[in-house]
Protein backbone atom coordinates (compact mmCIF):
# COMPACT_ATOMS: atom_id res chain seq x y z
CA UNK A 1 0.00 0.00 0.00
CA UNK A 2 1.49 3.56 -0.87
CA UNK A 3 0.86 6.85 -0.55
CA UNK A 4 -0.45 8.17 -3.85
CA UNK A 5 -1.28 12.24 -4.50
CA UNK A 6 -3.53 12.50 -7.06
CA UNK A 7 -4.08 16.31 -8.54
CA UNK A 8 -7.16 16.32 -10.70
CA UNK A 9 -9.75 18.90 -11.34
CA UNK A 10 -12.25 17.27 -13.02
CA UNK A 11 -14.37 15.66 -10.14
CA UNK A 12 -15.64 12.76 -12.50
CA UNK A 13 -11.88 11.64 -13.67
CA UNK A 14 -10.53 12.10 -10.19
CA UNK A 15 -13.50 9.68 -8.90
CA UNK A 16 -12.63 7.47 -11.71
CA UNK A 17 -8.52 7.48 -10.79
CA UNK A 18 -9.20 7.48 -6.78
CA UNK A 19 -11.16 4.44 -6.62
CA UNK A 20 -9.70 2.28 -9.14
CA UNK A 21 -6.12 2.83 -6.76
CA UNK A 22 -7.94 2.17 -3.82
CA UNK A 23 -9.15 -0.97 -4.90
CA UNK A 24 -5.67 -1.57 -5.40
CA UNK A 25 -5.16 -1.15 -2.26
CA UNK A 26 -3.45 2.41 -2.03
CA UNK A 27 -3.95 5.34 -0.22
CA UNK A 28 -4.83 8.26 -2.10
CA UNK A 29 -5.34 11.96 -1.48
CA UNK A 30 -6.88 13.77 -3.96
CA UNK A 31 -6.03 17.63 -4.52
CA UNK A 32 -8.44 19.65 -6.62
CA UNK A 33 -5.89 22.05 -8.08
CA UNK A 34 -1.79 23.15 -7.63
CA UNK A 35 -2.10 25.20 -5.18
CA UNK A 36 -3.69 22.80 -2.58
CA UNK A 37 -0.98 19.88 -4.06
CA UNK A 38 1.59 22.15 -3.09
CA UNK A 39 0.63 22.40 0.42
CA UNK A 40 -0.09 18.43 0.88
CA UNK A 41 3.62 18.47 -0.73
CA UNK A 42 4.88 19.75 1.90
CA UNK A 43 3.14 18.20 4.86
CA UNK A 44 4.18 14.38 3.44
CA UNK A 45 6.11 12.15 2.51
CA UNK A 46 4.74 10.59 -1.04
CA UNK A 47 5.85 7.73 -3.23
CA UNK A 48 3.90 8.35 -6.13
CA UNK A 49 2.13 12.08 -7.54
CA UNK A 50 0.03 11.67 -10.47
CA UNK A 51 -1.29 15.12 -12.01
CA UNK A 52 -3.12 16.49 -14.40
CA UNK A 53 -1.09 18.80 -16.46
CA UNK A 54 -3.44 21.23 -17.12
CA UNK A 55 -6.13 23.06 -14.41
CA UNK A 56 -7.10 26.16 -13.88
CA UNK A 57 -5.45 26.89 -11.19
CA UNK A 58 -1.78 25.92 -10.36
CA UNK A 59 -1.29 23.61 -13.42
CA UNK A 60 0.66 20.65 -13.92
CA UNK A 61 3.79 22.09 -14.40
CA UNK A 62 3.79 24.23 -11.17
CA UNK A 63 2.99 20.76 -9.55
CA UNK A 64 6.16 19.76 -11.29
CA UNK A 65 8.22 22.13 -9.62
CA UNK A 66 6.76 21.66 -6.00
CA UNK A 67 7.53 17.82 -6.43
CA UNK A 68 11.25 18.99 -7.34
CA UNK A 69 11.16 21.33 -4.50
CA UNK A 70 9.50 19.51 -1.77
CA UNK A 71 9.40 15.91 -2.87
CA UNK A 72 12.38 15.22 -5.18
CA UNK A 73 12.24 10.91 -4.05
CA UNK A 74 8.57 10.92 -5.25
CA UNK A 75 7.63 8.90 -8.68
CA UNK A 76 5.70 11.36 -11.28
CA UNK A 77 2.90 10.38 -13.65
CA UNK A 78 1.75 13.63 -15.70
CA UNK A 79 -1.85 12.81 -17.33
CA UNK A 80 -3.39 15.26 -19.30
CA UNK A 81 -6.85 15.11 -22.59
CA UNK A 82 -4.27 16.35 -25.13
CA UNK A 83 -2.06 14.26 -27.19
CA UNK A 84 0.40 17.49 -28.25
CA UNK A 85 0.02 18.39 -24.26
CA UNK A 86 1.83 14.86 -23.33
CA UNK A 87 4.02 15.08 -26.16
CA UNK A 88 5.77 18.58 -24.92
CA UNK A 89 6.00 16.53 -21.40
CA UNK A 90 7.77 13.50 -23.17
CA UNK A 91 10.14 16.10 -25.16
CA UNK A 92 11.12 17.96 -21.92
CA UNK A 93 11.32 14.86 -20.30
CA UNK A 94 14.04 13.68 -22.79
CA UNK A 95 15.54 16.99 -22.98
CA UNK A 96 16.36 16.82 -18.59
CA UNK A 97 14.28 19.34 -18.48
CA UNK A 98 11.66 18.04 -16.21
CA UNK A 99 13.03 15.54 -13.49
CA UNK A 100 9.85 14.78 -11.57
CA UNK A 101 8.20 13.00 -14.56
CA UNK A 102 8.63 9.16 -15.10
CA UNK A 103 5.68 7.98 -17.18
CA UNK A 104 2.70 9.67 -18.73
CA UNK A 105 -0.80 9.11 -19.74
CA UNK A 106 -2.83 9.90 -22.56
CA UNK A 107 -6.83 10.54 -21.25
CA UNK A 108 -9.08 8.73 -21.51
CA UNK A 109 -6.90 5.94 -20.92
CA UNK A 110 -8.57 2.75 -19.07
CA UNK A 111 -8.51 1.48 -15.18
CA UNK A 112 -5.68 -1.58 -16.87
CA UNK A 113 -3.44 1.53 -18.19
CA UNK A 114 -3.69 3.35 -14.91
CA UNK A 115 -2.76 0.13 -12.71
CA UNK A 116 -0.41 -1.42 -14.79
CA UNK A 117 1.58 2.41 -14.99
CA UNK A 118 1.38 2.62 -11.14
CA UNK A 119 2.80 -0.86 -10.48
CA UNK A 120 5.50 -0.41 -12.93
CA UNK A 121 6.55 2.70 -11.25
CA UNK A 122 5.79 1.15 -7.56
CA UNK A 123 8.52 -2.07 -7.76
CA UNK A 124 7.77 -3.22 -4.28
CA UNK A 125 4.52 -1.71 -3.62
CA UNK A 126 4.46 -3.33 0.34
CA UNK A 127 7.81 -1.55 0.73
CA UNK A 128 7.06 1.44 -0.91
CA UNK A 129 6.18 3.77 1.90
CA UNK A 130 7.65 4.75 4.96
CA UNK A 131 5.01 7.31 6.91
CA UNK A 132 6.17 10.02 8.32
CA UNK A 133 5.95 10.53 11.89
Amino acid sequence: MCDILLVEDDHDFASFVLLALVREGHRVTWARDGGEAEVLLKARNWKLVITDMFMPVGDGFDVLRAVEAHAPAAHVIAMSGGPSDVQRIDYLRALGKIHAVDATLYKPFTKAQLTETVETLLVAPTECCKLAA
